[in-house]
């Protein structure tokens, strides 16, 4: 179990997120787990520290430097010390599945001071379903990036 072997090497579970361990000896590593998914950051030593123990253990395939994990598209600016994640591939799905690709984009849904009227005008079950997956989507994009 990848528990029990980074336990062993002194990683430490996360309780917030059980799919997180972090190591703090003289630097600071981490490894993020996903089904059968590993995302490890840490000195370069640290870290093939770590892959090998867990290659002692466990079939490896080691695909370099990050670049997708968990849908989250990754970016590393080495020049700005930085790491940016999106998701613009699956907005891009959103976009195509709900057949709004060519739609125009706004910087507010509405024109400031629109007056809303209520209504008893009850939309289809279809339209209304479909409006509460379309905001359910945007929702998971909101929330995990």
């Amino acid at each position: 179990m990848v528990d029990e072997t980074l336990v062993a090497i002194g990683f430490k579970r996360l309780f917030a997120d059980q799919a997180v361990w972090i190591k703090i000896d003289s630097d600071f590593q981490y490894v993020i787990g996903h089904v059968d998914d590993l995302l490890t950051r840490g000195t370069r030593t640290k870290v093939d520290e770590t892959k090998a123990a867990l290659q002692k253990r466990f079939k490896l395939k080691d695909l370099g430097l990050a670049n997708m994990f968990v849908g989250l598209h990754i970016v590393h600016d080495r020049v700005n010390r930085t790491i940016t994640l999106d998701q613009i591939h699956y907005a891009k799905e959103i976009l195509e599945l709900y057949s709004l690709r060519d739609c125009n984009t706004v910087f507010v849904p509405m024109q400031p001071g629109t007056q809303l009227l209520k209504t008893n005008e009850k939309l289809p079950e279809h339209e209304i379903k479909l409006y509460q997956a379309i905001v359910g989507s945007l929702g998971y994009i909101m929330n995990c990036t």
